[in-house]
Protein backbone atom coordinates (compact mmCIF):
# COMPACT_ATOMS: atom_id res chain seq x y z
CA UNK A 1 0.00 0.00 0.00
CA UNK A 2 0.87 3.40 -0.37
CA UNK A 3 1.30 3.70 3.57
CA UNK A 4 3.58 1.31 4.39
CA UNK A 5 5.47 1.96 0.74
CA UNK A 6 5.79 5.50 2.84
CA UNK A 7 7.37 4.41 6.06
CA UNK A 8 10.04 2.09 4.55
CA UNK A 9 11.24 5.26 3.62
CA UNK A 10 13.38 4.85 0.17
CA UNK A 11 10.41 4.27 -1.50
CA UNK A 12 9.57 8.16 -1.90
CA UNK A 13 13.22 8.66 -2.89
CA UNK A 14 12.91 8.80 -7.32
CA UNK A 15 16.37 6.75 -7.37
CA UNK A 16 15.23 3.18 -6.76
CA UNK A 17 13.07 3.51 -9.90
CA UNK A 18 14.40 0.94 -12.86
CA UNK A 19 13.99 4.20 -15.51
CA UNK A 20 15.95 6.41 -12.80
CA UNK A 21 19.99 5.28 -13.42
CA UNK A 22 19.89 6.02 -17.61
CA UNK A 23 18.21 9.21 -17.47
CA UNK A 24 20.13 10.09 -14.15
CA UNK A 25 23.31 8.96 -16.41
CA UNK A 26 21.94 10.50 -19.81
CA UNK A 27 20.03 13.61 -18.60
CA UNK A 28 22.64 15.60 -16.12
CA UNK A 29 25.69 15.77 -18.75
CA UNK A 30 25.78 20.02 -18.22
CA UNK A 31 25.51 19.76 -14.12
CA UNK A 32 28.60 16.86 -14.12
CA UNK A 33 30.24 19.88 -16.36
CA UNK A 34 29.91 22.67 -13.96
CA UNK A 35 30.30 20.06 -11.03
CA UNK A 36 34.05 19.10 -12.72
CA UNK A 37 34.83 22.97 -13.07
CA UNK A 38 34.76 23.26 -9.20
CA UNK A 39 36.69 19.85 -8.91
CA UNK A 40 38.99 20.91 -10.67
CA UNK A 41 39.73 24.71 -9.13
CA UNK A 42 39.40 22.68 -5.43
CA UNK A 43 41.62 19.38 -6.34
CA UNK A 44 44.18 22.59 -6.47
CA UNK A 45 43.69 22.78 -3.02
CA UNK A 46 44.71 19.21 -1.95
CA UNK A 47 48.02 18.65 -0.67
CA UNK A 48 47.65 15.25 0.14
CA UNK A 49 49.66 12.65 -1.99
CA UNK A 50 49.58 15.60 -4.67
CA UNK A 51 52.97 15.06 -6.40
CA UNK A 52 51.16 11.47 -8.09
CA UNK A 53 53.80 9.20 -6.99
CA UNK A 54 52.81 8.73 -3.71
CA UNK A 55 48.96 7.48 -3.90
CA UNK A 56 49.82 3.56 -4.42
CA UNK A 57 48.84 3.06 -1.05
CA UNK A 58 45.88 5.18 -1.10
CA UNK A 59 42.53 5.34 -1.73
CA UNK A 60 39.70 7.99 -2.46
CA UNK A 61 35.97 7.52 -1.53
CA UNK A 62 33.11 8.75 -3.62
CA UNK A 63 29.50 9.39 -1.68
CA UNK A 64 26.55 9.24 -3.74
CA UNK A 65 27.72 8.57 -6.98
CA UNK A 66 24.26 7.63 -8.76
CA UNK A 67 25.32 6.40 -12.05
CA UNK A 68 28.86 6.41 -11.95
CA UNK A 69 29.62 8.58 -14.87
CA UNK A 70 31.34 11.46 -12.88
CA UNK A 71 33.37 8.76 -10.88
CA UNK A 72 34.06 7.13 -13.65
CA UNK A 73 35.04 9.97 -16.22
CA UNK A 74 35.26 13.28 -13.93
CA UNK A 75 36.92 12.26 -10.58
CA UNK A 76 39.35 9.45 -11.39
CA UNK A 77 40.59 10.93 -13.92
CA UNK A 78 41.29 14.28 -11.70
CA UNK A 79 42.82 11.78 -9.28
CA UNK A 80 46.90 10.68 -9.21
CA UNK A 81 47.54 8.33 -11.33
CA UNK A 82 49.31 5.94 -8.75
CA UNK A 83 45.88 6.15 -7.06
CA UNK A 84 45.03 2.34 -5.28
CA UNK A 85 41.48 2.12 -5.61
CA UNK A 86 38.34 4.42 -6.02
CA UNK A 87 35.28 3.31 -3.93
CA UNK A 88 32.06 4.63 -5.53
CA UNK A 89 28.81 4.27 -2.91
CA UNK A 90 25.02 5.05 -3.17
CA UNK A 91 22.09 4.10 -1.17
CA UNK A 92 20.60 2.71 -4.18
CA UNK A 93 21.10 -0.53 -5.43
CA UNK A 94 20.05 0.20 -8.96
CA UNK A 95 22.54 2.93 -8.97
CA UNK A 96 24.92 1.07 -8.06
CA UNK A 97 24.12 -1.86 -10.43
CA UNK A 98 23.76 0.26 -13.30
CA UNK A 99 27.59 1.93 -12.54
CA UNK A 100 28.74 -1.83 -12.39
CA UNK A 101 27.76 -2.55 -15.53
CA UNK A 102 28.22 0.96 -17.01
CA UNK A 103 30.93 2.73 -15.76
CA UNK A 104 32.82 -0.19 -14.86
CA UNK A 105 36.36 0.26 -14.61
CA UNK A 106 39.28 -1.76 -13.10
CA UNK A 107 40.41 1.17 -10.31
CA UNK A 108 36.88 1.47 -9.23
CA UNK A 109 34.73 -1.09 -6.97
CA UNK A 110 31.28 0.25 -6.52
CA UNK A 111 28.93 -0.40 -3.01
CA UNK A 112 26.11 0.30 -1.64
CA UNK A 113 25.98 2.35 1.55
CA UNK A 114 23.72 4.31 3.62
CA UNK A 115 25.85 7.21 4.48
CA UNK A 116 23.63 8.75 7.48
CA UNK A 117 23.24 5.22 9.33
CA UNK A 118 25.98 4.80 11.82
CA UNK A 119 25.89 0.85 11.68
CA UNK A 120 26.41 0.53 7.68
CA UNK A 121 29.08 3.53 8.51
CA UNK A 122 30.95 1.14 10.77
CA UNK A 123 30.38 -1.96 9.03
CA UNK A 124 31.82 -0.39 5.73
CA UNK A 125 34.89 0.68 7.30
CA UNK A 126 36.03 -2.94 8.69
CA UNK A 127 35.40 -3.85 5.16
CA UNK A 128 36.57 -1.27 3.34
CA UNK A 129 39.07 0.63 5.35
CA UNK A 130 39.40 4.78 5.97
CA UNK A 131 40.29 6.47 3.01
CA UNK A 132 42.99 9.70 2.51
CA UNK A 133 40.08 11.81 0.60
CA UNK A 134 36.60 11.65 0.55
CA UNK A 135 34.38 13.34 -1.82
CA UNK A 136 30.74 13.68 -2.31
CA UNK A 137 29.46 15.61 -5.18
CA UNK A 138 25.43 16.69 -5.66
CA UNK A 139 24.04 13.77 -3.38
CA UNK A 140 24.12 15.68 0.39
CA UNK A 141 20.94 18.16 -0.62
CA UNK A 142 18.99 14.40 -1.14
CA UNK A 143 19.62 13.56 2.71
CA UNK A 144 17.68 14.36 5.47
CA UNK A 145 19.82 13.98 8.16
CA UNK A 146 23.13 15.89 6.66
CA UNK A 147 25.06 16.39 9.78
CA UNK A 148 24.71 12.67 10.40
CA UNK A 149 26.17 12.11 6.82
CA UNK A 150 28.91 14.84 7.52
CA UNK A 151 29.81 12.85 10.42
CA UNK A 152 29.70 9.73 8.88
CA UNK A 153 32.22 11.04 6.31
CA UNK A 154 34.51 12.09 9.16
CA UNK A 155 34.59 9.11 10.26
CA UNK A 156 35.14 7.12 6.50
CA UNK A 157 38.57 9.96 6.77
CA UNK A 158 41.98 8.62 7.68
CA UNK A 159 44.17 10.57 10.16
CA UNK A 160 45.31 13.49 7.68
CA UNK A 161 42.63 12.91 4.98
CA UNK A 162 40.40 15.65 3.50
CA UNK A 163 37.15 15.37 2.15
CA UNK A 164 35.01 17.61 -0.96
CA UNK A 165 31.31 17.77 -0.74
CA UNK A 166 29.28 19.82 -2.99
CA UNK A 167 25.54 19.83 -2.98
CA UNK A 168 22.86 22.88 -3.85
CA UNK A 169 21.09 24.82 -0.95
CA UNK A 170 17.70 24.55 -2.97
CA UNK A 171 17.29 21.78 -5.65
CA UNK A 172 15.21 22.19 -8.85
CA UNK A 173 12.89 19.31 -7.95
CA UNK A 174 12.33 20.36 -4.67
CA UNK A 175 10.55 23.79 -6.27
CA UNK A 176 8.46 21.62 -8.29
CA UNK A 177 7.77 19.62 -5.52
CA UNK A 178 6.67 22.87 -3.65
CA UNK A 179 4.61 23.65 -6.78
CA UNK A 180 2.47 20.61 -6.75
CA UNK A 181 2.09 21.01 -3.04
CA UNK A 182 0.67 24.57 -3.53
CA UNK A 183 -1.77 23.14 -6.43
CA UNK A 184 -5.12 21.46 -5.54
CA UNK A 185 -4.79 19.40 -8.87
CA UNK A 186 -2.55 17.21 -6.76
CA UNK A 187 -3.58 17.30 -3.26
CA UNK A 188 -4.05 13.51 -3.02
CA UNK A 189 -0.62 12.81 -3.33
CA UNK A 190 0.18 15.78 -0.63
CA UNK A 191 1.16 12.95 2.11
CA UNK A 192 4.04 11.80 -0.30
CA UNK A 193 5.11 14.72 -1.52
CA UNK A 194 5.93 16.18 2.35
CA UNK A 195 7.38 12.80 2.86
CA UNK A 196 10.14 13.51 0.21
CA UNK A 197 9.96 17.13 1.21
CA UNK A 198 13.25 18.67 2.72
CA UNK A 199 13.56 21.74 4.53
CA UNK A 200 15.48 24.66 2.10
CA UNK A 201 16.64 27.81 2.96
CA UNK A 202 14.81 30.53 0.79
CA UNK A 203 16.62 31.06 -2.53
CA UNK A 204 17.00 34.66 -2.02
CA UNK A 205 18.58 34.72 1.25
CA UNK A 206 22.01 33.70 0.98
CA UNK A 207 23.11 34.81 4.67
CA UNK A 208 20.87 31.92 5.82
CA UNK A 209 22.14 29.84 3.63
CA UNK A 210 25.76 30.31 4.13
CA UNK A 211 24.56 29.91 8.14
CA UNK A 212 23.14 26.75 7.32
CA UNK A 213 26.41 25.63 5.56
CA UNK A 214 28.63 26.83 8.61
CA UNK A 215 26.25 25.03 11.15
CA UNK A 216 26.17 21.79 9.61
CA UNK A 217 29.53 21.91 9.58
CA UNK A 218 30.23 22.86 13.06
CA UNK A 219 27.80 20.11 14.22
CA UNK A 220 31.20 17.32 13.04
CA UNK A 221 34.64 17.50 14.75
CA UNK A 222 35.49 18.57 10.65
CA UNK A 223 38.01 21.65 9.72
CA UNK A 224 37.02 23.66 7.31
CA UNK A 225 39.11 24.98 4.86
CA UNK A 226 36.43 26.28 2.18
CA UNK A 227 33.21 26.98 3.31
CA UNK A 228 31.46 28.68 0.28
CA UNK A 229 28.05 29.60 -1.80
CA UNK A 230 29.50 29.91 -5.04
CA UNK A 231 27.36 30.72 -8.26
CA UNK A 232 27.83 28.72 -11.27
CA UNK A 233 26.31 29.14 -14.77
CA UNK A 234 24.75 25.59 -16.54
CA UNK A 235 23.95 24.83 -20.14
CA UNK A 236 19.70 24.00 -19.79
CA UNK A 237 18.61 21.05 -21.24
CA UNK A 238 15.94 21.06 -23.80
CA UNK A 239 12.25 21.49 -22.58
CA UNK A 240 11.14 17.81 -23.41
CA UNK A 241 14.19 15.85 -21.88
CA UNK A 242 14.15 18.26 -18.71
CA UNK A 243 10.15 17.69 -18.14
CA UNK A 244 10.38 14.24 -18.80
CA UNK A 245 13.86 13.82 -16.26
CA UNK A 246 12.01 15.83 -13.87
CA UNK A 247 8.49 13.82 -14.01
CA UNK A 248 10.11 10.47 -13.98
CA UNK A 249 12.20 11.34 -11.12
CA UNK A 250 9.14 12.57 -8.76
CA UNK A 251 8.47 10.95 -5.70
CA UNK A 252 4.85 10.51 -6.43
CA UNK A 253 5.78 9.51 -10.35
CA UNK A 254 5.13 5.03 -9.37
CA UNK A 255 2.24 6.27 -7.63
CA UNK A 256 0.11 7.69 -10.90
CA UNK A 257 -2.54 6.08 -13.12
CA UNK A 258 -1.46 5.84 -16.40
CA UNK A 259 -3.40 9.03 -17.57
CA UNK A 260 -2.15 10.95 -14.73
CA UNK A 261 1.58 10.49 -15.81
CA UNK A 262 1.39 13.04 -19.40
CA UNK A 263 -0.82 15.36 -17.01
CA UNK A 264 1.74 15.46 -14.66
CA UNK A 265 4.50 16.08 -17.48
CA UNK A 266 2.56 18.79 -18.55
CA UNK A 267 2.30 20.50 -15.34
CA UNK A 268 6.43 20.52 -15.01
CA UNK A 269 6.54 21.49 -18.17
CA UNK A 270 4.27 24.90 -17.53
CA UNK A 271 6.18 25.44 -14.33
CA UNK A 272 9.62 25.33 -15.81
CA UNK A 273 8.83 27.38 -19.14
CA UNK A 274 7.47 29.98 -16.59
CA UNK A 275 11.01 30.02 -15.06
CA UNK A 276 9.29 27.99 -11.41
CA UNK A 277 12.80 25.97 -11.68
CA UNK A 278 15.97 27.06 -11.10
CA UNK A 279 17.21 23.54 -13.29
CA UNK A 280 15.74 25.27 -16.59
CA UNK A 281 15.96 28.37 -18.35
CA UNK A 282 14.82 29.14 -22.05
CA UNK A 283 17.01 31.29 -22.58
CA UNK A 284 19.58 28.37 -22.76
CA UNK A 285 21.68 29.13 -19.69
CA UNK A 286 20.86 29.08 -15.78
CA UNK A 287 22.87 30.68 -13.11
CA UNK A 288 22.44 27.86 -9.81
CA UNK A 289 24.37 28.28 -6.66
CA UNK A 290 26.32 25.04 -4.44
CA UNK A 291 27.89 24.82 -1.64
CA UNK A 292 31.53 23.69 -1.53
CA UNK A 293 32.54 22.37 1.88
CA UNK A 294 36.56 21.48 1.49
CA UNK A 295 37.50 20.21 5.04
CA UNK A 296 40.08 17.83 7.33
Amino acid sequence: SMTSNLQNGLSTSPFVQDEMPRLYDEGRDYDREATAGLLKTWQATFFTCSSGSDASEHQYLDVGCGPGNFSRNYLLPMCPPTLKRLVASDISKAMIDYAKKVHAHPKIEHRVLDITMDDQVTKFISEEGRFKRVYSFLALHWIGDKSAALRNIERLMTPGGECLVIFTPYPGPAQINQALLDSDAWAKYRDILKASMLPFSKPSDTVGMRRSLADLVSSTGLVPLSCELVRVTIASKHIDDAAHLFTVGNSIYPYLAEQEKPELETFIRNLLLQGGCFNFSSSGTTQQLRFVFHGY
